[in-house]
């Protein structure tokens, strides 16, 4: 949102340009990533549609701003992300296929855009634990008790709701891979390399952490 308004503390965003948010499926653009962006969106700024409502396609406009925001559906194939300059894209979870975000960073060239991820890896993606450790990508990670906005009793019942390995990612922000999988159970981390009782062979990898 701070990019349409040119309001981003970091970047200039031009006055006219498009977008994308990107969901995991239709369902999850449907229920959360509109409803969310419509939230956001400041009163002053007018939100139409001027395409099919099938195509999530929207006209935002506003103190002199123009910007085409389009929701997109990362389970749609790589090839319904090609062909399009874009400046910028936002995910929401990591695409289940890395072809799909490997398209939509092509689409960023031309206008040298921003690409945007907020991701709770309960999927188990070791290509999203290899990005956040780029030196070109900027990462931060927080556990639910970090989120000032979050009753610390809601934060109780959604743990208690969880399995071991959810409560571990989704409350605690607790990421591990091991030997190129993700393994989310710390104890059953241990077990393995207590397994292994010696060095670790080659073969096996890198053991990390990526903690709140």
């Amino acid at each position: 949102m701070l990019a349409i308004t040119g309001k981003h503390p970091f970047r200039s965003f031009p006055a006219k340009g498009k977008g994308w948010v990107v969901g995991l499926d239709y369902n999850m653009v449907r229920d959360i990533n509109l409803p969310k962006f419509n939230k956001f969106l400041p009163r002053n700024y007018s939100l139409e549609s001027d395409y099919s409502k099938a195509d999530k396609i929207w006209q935002i406009r506003g103190e002199d701003r123009e910007w085409e925001v389009q929701f997109k559906s990362s389970d749609s194939g790589r090839e319904k992300f090609q062909g399009v300059e874009v400046d910028w894209i936002w995910f929401d979870e990591e695409p289940e296929k890395t072809d799909v975000f490997t398209e939509c960073m092509t689409r960023l060239i031309d206008r040298a855009g921003s690409w945007w991820m907020t991701a709770t890896p309960i999927k188990g993606t070791a290509w999203l634990k290899a990005l956040s450790e780029r030196e070109d990508v900027f990462s931060i990670s927080g556990a639910m008790w970090d989120n000032p906005y979050i009753p610390e009793e809601e934060i109780r019942r959604k743990a208690a709701d969880c399995s071991e390995d959810e409560r571990l990612v989704s409350v605690e922000g607790i990421y591990l891979v091991f030997g190129g999988k993700p393994v989310f159970n710390i104890r059953l981390l241990t077990k393995l390399i207590d397994q292994l009782k010696d060095d670790l062979p080659i073969s096996v990898g890198t053991i990390a952490s990526y903690a709140a």
